[in-house]
């Protein structure tokens, strides 16, 4: 409460005007009372405010006065994602990016792709910065009128990108993605070091394109066909030009609505081990031969419908909500699989083939697949979790793993038989399941002493859910509640 207002119940001065009778007189506030300045915010106060500046903001401020020069100097070595503003030069940009010595990553405004020196001016900051780190990560979401004029540009000059975001950049095409993979591959490599041999890519007649010449796919026949088009394409990435590249290791280019087919073929040193596709609602043709790649993301492509994999290393595949998917191509071969999630994907009707190799697989997400009708995973050992949920025709379900400790198939309406060899099951969903007769487990012929004894020894919290199975047999669901401790039918 301030000094000069003592209570709150103390009568009001009141003047008269001729105008306006009689007022209210609104007490007298000393001119800084609840104010305090600079000087008097503690320290962590004073870098949370120099964190909300933009680079502009920090270089001006910089130069008022020692203390906020010293604050300035903290803010920029703090700072590990680099965001240049809209509406300076590009001797601004240099001068930006070597101050940002610990800065990483470097994110561009839109409004700064049109700029002809972006690049240099961002690889001259980089390569004069003093006792820094590289820049290793390219930032252009957003950027919706980004050409490939502009993006070959950037990545022909920045050589030490690793990762290239390209997200919501409407204007990327397959030729974009295309002249970027020529430029990862080492262009001294020959077809039988990277595998373009690989059934002709998939057999060329699967692979006519879906919107003339812009959808051919074969690097090596970018070069060529650039050249005869005088196509921004050939610019820097001939071999003529003597360039090396291959430093790319993660490229993300999610909600790009220009892609249509996307084909990368890279030898054995390319170390692309991250590639995002989410969200390009036309992209209709993904075919992949990238022995280093480790993470593939084409989720939610609605117009997915060819997806040809032979990825050696590859451990991650999200292809969920492709409804159109109806299954993986002949000769997928991506034997290192641990993690696959096809969820959603409504037309897809069989795995089992194309998964056979994929003995590593950890865990498998089917749920909402409704074309689905088997599920025969015998040679699968290694698997902990498999979800099949609302899989409206599946009818089978069969896994070989001892260490399955996760099935889920709830509302499988026309589901008759889980057999399953998990002796570490610990979850254990088929909830609506009206059709389910059948559920073998080999651990659940031991006398019901013993499962009684295992699962009240267990540290491990279990669950089981067989609500709405009237089709079971009393003695398999009796030992069911027996091996998890539960004396009638649980529903959560």
């Amino acid at each position: 409460m301030c000094p000069h207002y003592e209570s709150s119940t103390t009568p009001t001065p009141e003047i008269l005007t001729a105008s306006q009778g009689r007022v209210e007189q609104q007490p007298n506030f000393p001119e800084n009372a609840g104010l305090c300045s600079w000087d008097d915010l503690p320290q962590e106060c004073k870098l949370q405010v120099w964190e909300h500046l933009t680079a502009r903001e920090v270089a001006r401020a910089a130069g008022i006065c020692r203390e906020f020069a010293a604050y300035a100097h903290e803010t920029r070595l703090g700072t590990r994602t680099l965001k240049l503003p809209a509406g300076v030069s590009a001797t601004a940009l240099q001068g930006m990016v070597k101050a940002f010595s610990r800065a990483s990553k470097v994110r561009v405004h839109p409004s700064l792709v049109h700029m002809p020196t972006l690049g240099s001016a961002i690889a001259r900051g980089a390569q004069v910065r003093v006792q820094g780190v590289s820049l290793e990560s390219l930032d252009l979401s957003n950027c919706r009128s980004l050409s490939e004029r502009s993006l070959l540009n950037l990545f022909n000059t920045i050589h030490s990108i690793r990762d290239l975001d390209l997200s919501s950049c409407v204007d990327v095409s397959d030729t974009s993605l295309k002249a970027l993979a020529a430029s990862i591959r080492q262009t001294e490599c020959d077809a039988d070091e990277d595998g373009l041999a690989w059934e002709a890519l998939q057999m060329q007649d699967a692979l006519q394109p879906l919107t003339g010449a812009m959808a051919r796919v074969h690097v090596e026949d970018a070069f060529a066909a650039a050249r005869q088009a005088h196509s921004p394409l050939a610019d820097g990435f001939g071999p003529e030009k003597g360039h090396s590249f291959g430093a790319l290791q993660s490229l993300t280019a999610n909600q790009c609505d220009n892609l249509t087919s996307v084909t990368f073929q890279l030898p054995a040193s390319a170390p692309l081990r991250e590639l995002n596709m989410a969200g390009c609602t036309n992209l209709g043709k993904v075919i992949l031969a990238c022995p280093q790649l480790i993470s593939l993301n084409v989720s939610g492509n609605s117009s997915l419908t060819h997806l040809a994999l032979k990825c050696t290393a590859l451990e991650s595949l999200r292809a969920a909500q492709c409804p159109r998917l109806d299954g993986l191509q002949e000769g997928f071969c991506c034997p290192a699989l641990l993690y696959a999630n096809f969820a959603g994907c409504r037309s897809l009707t069989g795995l089992d083939d194309s998964l056979a190799g994929c003995t590593n697989l950890l865990t498998l997400n089917v749920n909402g697949c409704i074309g689905l009708f088997r599920l025969a995973l015998l040679d699968h050992t290694a698997m902990e979790r498999l979800e099949a949920s609302g899989c409206k025709q599946l009818r089978t379900i069969e896994c070989g793993s001892t260490a399955l400790e996760v099935c889920m198939a709830q509302s499988c309406q026309v589901l008759e038989a889980l057999r399953l060899q998990g002796k570490s099951l610990q979850f254990l969903d088929v909830g609506g399941c009206s059709s389910l007769c059948e559920v073998h487990m080999s651990w659940l012929d031991r006398p019901m002493a013993d499962l009684m004894a295992a699962a009240h020894s267990s540290k491990d919290a279990l669950h089981l859910n067989i609500e709405g199975c009237p089709q079971l047999p009393s003695g398999v669901v009796s030992r069911l509640q027996a091996a998890f401790k539960t004396s009638r039918r649980k529903k959560w």
